[in-house]
């Protein structure tokens, strides 16, 4: 073999190995994704705790999901007395998910768009939150909602319209997002903020924590959750760890190759004429 074939051989090996490390098994994946949603839990006076159940939705790459529709009307309890829970979760299998959840009034509801955003609609009718009788919270609607990406965006968001706390002799305070602290002497409030972050999640808000400086009764309306949701790396055929044993392997390979390809040896000429 020539030397020039010799460095042929050699460089199809080394390129060959080269590519079985580069080369992924199977097809890449897509990004996972996955979110969240509580719509409603309530703590009564007499110490139940009752909640509309939560939703959630997850994608491993492969396709979308999108979570149930929540019952809507929470029962077993006096305090939320006007308003429907919703919320709308979604992963996509492109690394993003979006999740909205809260109380909006009849007829309203939420809905995450293809781009993870919540569009919230307030129906009619608002919502109602008593406390007891003298502490009455209305809206017309008090929803949270999240977004989530594996590129390494995620953002939440809280809509209270209207918000309005009412306590005993008429004294009144507005509630919206970013309310936080005890209002009237009588009330702990905490709302949601909106806000982005450059991680991938997860990230969480909670529209309202509303309760009692008493601690007889509490009520939690739009708890979301979007993320952790992240990059599917390809594992490649030969992982890097193991590249000097291919490289060995590979000249292995070629010295064969360089055996097999040399020439025979002519014949010896037959002896002379006497």
């Amino acid at each position: 073999m020539s030397t020039t074939s010799w460095r042929r051989t050699t460089t199809a090996a080394a390129v060959l190995t080269a590519a079985l490390v580069a080369v992924p098994v199977g097809a890449a994946q897509a990004d996972t994704s996955q979110a969240t949603a509580s719509p409603l839990t309530v703590t009564t006076a007499a110490g139940a705790n009752l909640a509309v159940a939560p939703v959630s939705a997850s994608s491993d790459g492969t396709s979308d999901d999108r979570g149930p529709t929540p019952s809507g009307v929470l029962g077993g309890q006096s305090i939320v007395t006007a308003g429907v829970a919703v919320a709308d979760v979604r992963a996509f299998a492109t690394g993003l998910s979006g999740s909205c959840a809260g109380l909006v009034g009849s007829g309203g509801g939420v809905v995450v768009g293809p781009g993870g955003t919540c569009a919230v609609s307030a129906g009619s009718g608002g919502v109602r939150i008593a406390l007891t009788s003298t502490v009455v919270l209305t809206a017309d609607a008090v929803v949270s909602s999240c977004t989530a990406s594996s590129t390494g965006t995620s953002s939440t968001k809280t809509t209270i319209i209207g918000g309005q706390l009412t306590g005993p002799l008429g004294a009144t305070a507005a509630v919206s997002a970013g309310t936080s602290g005890s209002l009237l002497g009588l009330v702990s409030v905490s709302t949601g903020s909106t806000g982005t972050q450059a991680t991938a999640g997860p990230v969480s808000t909670t529209a309202l924590q509303l309760g009692l400086l008493s601690g007889t009764a509490a009520v939690r309306v739009g708890a979301v959750t979007c993320g952790r949701n992240a990059v599917v790396v390809p594992t490649p055929a030969v992982p890097a760890a193991g590249l000097p044993i291919a490289l060995a392997g590979a000249a292995v390979v070629a010295g064969a190759a360089r055996r097999a390809l040399r020439p025979a040896p002519a014949p010896h000429a037959a002896g002379g004429a006497s």
